[in-house]
C-alpha cells in the first residue's frame, strides 16, 4: 500500500511548473510552452507556423482588481547589449568618475539663472522645472509610447520628454550632492597629543566635511588608483586585502566616534589625499588640488607622532599599521613629486623594518606582502633618485640597527652595498631558503626563492628586480671607488662583477609562468600582451641602465635599445586606448630611456608619451 504522503509529495511535484514570460507572441496566444530561442523560436518552426518574435509590453494599472501584475523585460538581449557597447564607447569605465566631476564643475560654473543642458555620453545634467508639492499634479503616462531608441544611434539616445517637466524630482536641489566641494583646512579639528604624551590623535567631529568626501575618494581610490599599481585584476592584491579596509575601517570609527590611532589616521588621510591629488589631474579646478594638500597635512601631523613611538615598548602601535603608514606617506609624497620625502619615509620604514619585522620568526602573508611593496618602491626609487641626505639617512639606520644588537639570519646590509659570489650564473641558479628569501629585504643575494611574490603583485620576475639591485650596488661601489683614496672594491673585481651582470642581463628572458602563484591563486583575467610588452620594455631599459651608470658608454650607442623601448611604449599606448589600463609599470623603462634620447624625433616622440600617460593613468605624477 502506497504511502499517503509520498503520494501527495508526487502529486505537488507533479503538478507544479516554472512561470515564463519571454515567449514570442504566437506561443503567448496560443498558451504553450515556448523555448525563447531567437530570432524565431523551434515551437513554431516544428508546428510551421510563423513566429511572431518577442516585443516588448508594458501593462499599465488602471485599477486594482487584485490580480497579480508581471514585469516584461522592456529590450531585447541585441538591443542591451547595443546599449551597453554605446555607453562603454562614449565613457570608459575607468573615466565615470572624471566625467561626473566634470559636469558637476560646470555646473557649478554657470549662474543660477542659466539654463543647463550638459551631456557627456550616458550621463547629464539640465535643470528641472518643478512646481510646488501643494498642486499635487499627477503625470499620466500616455499608453501609446514613443518609439524606443536605436542604441546603435547615439543620437536617438534622448530623454522622453515628459521628464523635464516632472515633479518627481522636486526636492532632488535640497540632497547633498557627493561631489561637493570640500570645506577648509580649518574645518579638520585634528588635536594630537605630542610626544611625551599618548600617542593616539584624537578627531574632533564637530562637522561632516570629512565624511562627505571620503566615500567618494576612497572609491575613486579602488576604482581608478589601484588599477595602474599592478597588471592583474583580482582583489587579492595588497592595496585590496590590507591598505583599503583599513581606510574603510578608519573612516567607520571616525563615522561612529570612536577614537582612532595616529597609524591608522595616517593611512586613512593620506590614502584621502592620493586619491584627491589624482583626481585633481582628471579634472578642472584647484579645489581637489586644495583638499588634497589639507589631507596631506593632516597625514604627516599623525605620522610624526607614529616615527616618535614607532619603537616603543611596550609598542604603542601595531607593526603592520606602521609600515602601511610609512608606504602610504611615500605614495602621497610620489603623488606630488616631493622627493625628499619620499626618501625619509622610506629609509624611515627600512629601520622599522630591520629593527621590528625581520626579526620576527614567523612572517604572515600579509606581512610578507608589506616587506614586497617596500622593497618594489625602494628599489625603483633607488635606481631614479641621487639625493645627498640619503647617506646620512642611511647610516643613522645602519647605527641604529647595529646599536640594537639585532641579529637575523639571511639579512642583507642596510644599504645598498655589494655582498661576496664568485659565479653569477651558478648564484641565480640556487634555491634560497625561507630565511633567506624572507630576510633579503632589497634582494642583495642572486637566486631563486619559490614563494616570492613580486610576480603575483607587479607582474614582475624577482629576477629581474635583483638584478636591477646588483646593477644600483655596483654603481654604488664604482662612486665610492672614484670618490674615496682607498676603493673597497679593485679594478680586477669590479671588471669581473660587471661582465658578469652584462651578460647575464643581455641573455635574461622574463618568465612567463605567472598564472599560478605561490599562494596557489589563479589569475584568470591578465591581458598577457599588456604584461609581456610591460616586461619587454623594463628588459631594454635595465641594458640601457647598466651600459650608462656602469660604463657611462655614450648615448649614441644606446639608441638602438632606445627605439625598442619607445616601440613597447606605444605598444602599451594601444593597448591603453582599447580599455587595458595604464600601468606604474611603464613608467621606469619611459624615464630610463627618454633620458638618452638624441634624434629630435624621437625625444618629441617620448614627450607625446608622457603627455598621454599623464591623461591616461590613475596616477598624478
Amino acid at each position: 500500500m502506497d504511502d499517503p504522503l509520498r503520494l501527495a509529495e508526487a502529486t505537488d511535484t507533479s503538478t507544479s511548473r516554472t512561470r515564463s514570460f519571454g515567449g514570442c507572441g504566437t506561443c503567448r496566444a496560443r498558451h504553450i510552452k515556448c523555448d525563447e530561442t531567437r530570432p524565431t523560436c523551434t515551437t513554431c518552426e516544428v508546428y510551421n507556423l510563423v513566429c511572431d518574435g518577442y516585443h516588448r509590453r508594458i501593462f499599465f494599472d488602471e485599477e486594482d482588481d487584485g490580480k497579480a501584475r508581471y514585469r516584461q523585460v522592456l529590450f531585447t538581449d541585441e538591443e542591451r547589449e547595443q546599449m551597453n557597447g554605446l555607453m562603454t564607447k562614449e565613457v570608459p569605465f575607468r573615466r565615470a568618475i572624471a566625467v561626473l566631476t566634470g559636469i558637476e564643475n560646470e555646473c557649478e560654473a554657470a549662474e543660477s539663472s542659466a539654463e543647463i543642458d550638459i551631456f557627456r555620453g550616458p550621463f547629464g545634467a539640465f535643470k528641472l522645472v518643478t512646481k510646488e508639492l501643494a498642486d499635487q499634479e499627477v503625470i499620466h503616462i500616455p499608453r501609446t509610447t514613443s518609439p524606443f531608441p536605436d542604441f546603435a544611434n547615439p543620437e536617438s539616445f534622448q530623454l522622453p520628454d515628459w521628464l523635464e517637466t516632472s515633479s518627481l524630482f522636486a526636492d532632488y536641489e535640497t540632497q547633498v550632492s557627493p561631489m561637493e566641494s570640500p570645506g577648509p583646512a580649518q574645518d579638520y579639528q585634528l588635536a594630537a597629543h605630542r610626544q611625551g604624551t599618548d600617542a593616539n590623535s584624537i578627531l574632533n567631529l564637530s562637522d561632516t566635511s570629512i565624511l562627505q568626501d571620503a566615500s567618494l575618494l576612497l572609491k575613486h581610490y579602488a576604482n581608478n588608483y589601484i588599477p595602474s599599481l599592478t597588471p592583474f585584476r583580482h582583489t587579492k592584491t595588497p592595496w585590496h586585502i590590507l591598505f583599503l579596509p583599513n581606510a574603510k575601517n578608519t573612516l567607520a570609527s571616525i563615522a561612529i566616534g570612536e577614537q582612532v590611532d595616529a597609524a591608522n589616521l595616517t593611512i586613512f588621510f593620506g590614502t584621502l589625499s592620493i586619491s584627491a591629488q589624482n583626481l585633481h589631474h582628471h579634472t578642472s579646478g584647484q579645489k581637489w588640488s586644495t583638499h588634497a594638500n589639507d589631507l596631506k597635512e593632516r597625514a604627516q601631523e599623525n605620522a610624526r607622532i607614529v616615527l616618535n613611538h614607532a619603537l616603543d615598548r611596550p609598542k604603542r602601535f601595531k607593526y603592520k599599521s606602521i609600515i602601511m603608514a610609512m608606504l602610504t606617506m611615500a605614495q602621497t609624497s610620489m603623488t606630488d613629486g616631493s622627493w625628499d620625502q619620499i626618501d625619509h619615509y622610506l629609509l624611515e620604514a627600512e629601520k622599522i623594518i630591520r629593527l621590528r619585522g625581520l626579526p620576527k620568526p614567523s612572517k604572515s602573508r600579509k606581512l610578507r606582502l608589506l616587506h614586497h611593496c617596500y622593497s618594489y618602491m625602494r628599489i625603483f626609487h633607488e635606481s631614479v633618485s641621487f639625493s645627498s641626505t640619503r647617506l646620512n639617512l642611511q647610516r643613522t639606520i645602519r647605527d641604529a640597527v647595529e646599536k640594537s644588537g639585532v641579529i637575523v639570519r639571511g639579512t642583507d646590509p642596510s644599504s645598498f652595498r655589494l655582498i661576496p659570489w664568485e659565479d653569477l650564473d651558478e648564484k641565480f641558479r640556487e634555491i634560497k631558503t625561507r630565511e633567506q628569501g624572507e630576510n633579503d629585504l632589497l634582494l642583495a643575494g642572486p637566486g631563486k626563492w619559490p614563494a616570492t611574490m613580486y610576480p603575483e603583485i607587479f607582474g614582475v620576475p624577482e629576477t629581474w628586480l635583483n638584478l636591477l639591485s646588483q646593477v644600483i650596488r655596483l654603481a654604488n661601489e664604482k662612486e665610492t671607488a672614484e670618490s674615496a683614496d682607498e676603493p673597497t672594491l679593485s679594478l680586477k673585481d669590479f671588471l669581473r662583477r660587471a661582465k658578469a651582470l652584462e651578460t647575464y642581463i643581455l641573455r635574461w628572458e622574463y618568465s612567463n609562468n605567472l598564472v599560478t602563484t605561490s599562494s596557489g591563486l589563479q589569475i584568470m583575467e591578465v591581458d598577457w600582451i599588456m604584461l609581456e610588452t610591460m616586461q619587454s620594455a623594463l628588459h631594454h631599459a635595465l641594458a640601457i641602465y647598466f651600459y650608462r651608470r656602469i660604463h657611462d658608454v655614450d648615448p649614441v650607442v644606446l639608441q638602438p635599445k632606445v627605439q625598442k623601448v619607445k616601440e613597447y611604449l606605444f605598444a602599451c599606448k594601444q593597448i591603453c586606448e582599447s580599455g587595458g589600463g595604464f600601468l606604474d609599470g611603464w613608467m621606469w623603462p619611459a624615464f630610463i630611456a627618454g633620458c638618452e634620447a638624441l634624434d629630435p624625433t624621437l625625444q618629441e616622440a617620448f614627450t607625446a608619451w608622457f603627455e598621454f600617460s599623464s591623461r591616461h593613468t590613475k596616477k598624478g605624477h
